[in-house]
């Protein structure tokens, strides 16, 4: 478990070095729980711990589909997310998410000035429960599990700078209970070049958040629906590689029980990944995402790209043999 304690002393290092930029509101709240979202089913009695720092960049600025030259405003969001998964039968497993987070934005003046706004903490956690509906086995290589859970409210949402409540989307948490909706489908393909073909669904059901104490309706985010398709080339023991798509739509948010401008939109990106299996139970991934299209409601700041690094390990009982699933 060294190793595994040294990425989260990184991790923690990185969320709390200084930086110089940052920015302003956007479709997003809280950490990025949904994309995170993309590991089956675990089978019976196997642990499957997962480490990731995410790194996005939110410099474009979208007025529906057309890109606006605009360098006023700017965000960095560093995510930090640790997974734990445990197969509780051969149909049931649960998994939690657990986050730290650090977002910074930036607006620059007219007079060059700028003015940098930071916040960092523990963000909001997940607890899922997945039901494998078709578990993978070596007789069959096609696996089918569904699940739902919730989105527990751990992150602040009451931040104040000098007396003044921040954005919603500064925030560390949304300050909502969300119910999260999830499913998991792949195929594995040939035997001499192995290759999977896997999608993955999560739907997230916004609550409502009072913080404001304005309207008893609140402040509430858009329901989330984040999907993916990916192919994973598996040709090499140590090394392989996948190629995939990641869809995203929000609604616009709601405040007192109306829309509220320049929030919502569609997001499809494109998401190149390389998967390293070290030794045995350890394995790394590295991940991109680069955006190949959006239609944002208004004009919104939205992302220019996001990197991530994750390192996973398995325990498993000593009658298997299991390597994490990727």
């Amino acid at each position: 478990m060294k190793i595994f304690s040294t990425l989260v002393l990184t991790i923690v290092v990185l969320l709390n070095l200084p930086s110089a930029v940052g920015a302003q509101a956007c479709s997003c709240g809280g950490a990025p729980l949904l994309s995170s979202l993309e590991i089956p089913s675990t089978p019976t009695g196997v642990w499957h711990f997962g480490l990731t720092y995410k790194f996005s960049s939110i410099t474009n600025v979208y007025s529906g589909s057309e890109k606006l030259d605009d360098d006023v405003r700017s965000r960095r969001v560093r995510t930090g997310l640790f997974e734990i998964n445990y197969g509780l039968t051969e149909h049931f497993s649960v998994s939690a998410i657990f986050t730290l987070l650090e977002q910074q934005r930036q607006t620059t003046s007219n007079f060059s000035i700028s003015e940098i706004l930071r916040t960092r903490g523990i963000g909001d956690g997940l607890l899922l429960l997945k039901y494998a509906v078709l578990p993978q086995s070596i007789q069959n290589r096609r696996q089918i599990s569904i699940g739902g859970g919730i989105k527990v409210p751990i992150g602040r949402s009451d931040i104040r700078s000098n007396n003044i409540l921040l954005a919603a989307d500064m925030q560390l948490g949304t300050g909502a209970w969300d119910m999260v909706l999830w499913g998991h489908a792949q195929q594995g393909l040939f035997t001499k070049f192995p290759i999977t073909v896997y999608s993955t669904f999560s739907y997230r059901l916004n609550g409502t958040n009072d913080r404001f104490g304005q309207s008893p309706l609140g402040y509430r985010f858009g329901n989330e629906l984040v999907t993916s398709l990916a192919v994973n080339f598996n040709h090499m023991t140590t090394i392989n590689y996948n190629l995939g798509l990641r869809y995203r739509s929000t609604k616009a948010d709601a405040f007192d029980n109306n829309d509220v401008n320049n929030s919502g939109g569609k997001w499809l990106n494109f998401v190149p990944g390389l998967n390293l299996n070290i030794y045995e139970k350890f394995g790394v991934r590295g991940e991109g995402e680069l955006p190949l299209y959006r239609k944002l409601n208004g004009t919104q700041l939205t992302t220019s790209y996001t990197i991530s690094f994750s390192l996973f390990y398995t325990i498993s009982p000593p009658d298997k043999d299991i390597k994490f699933p990727f």
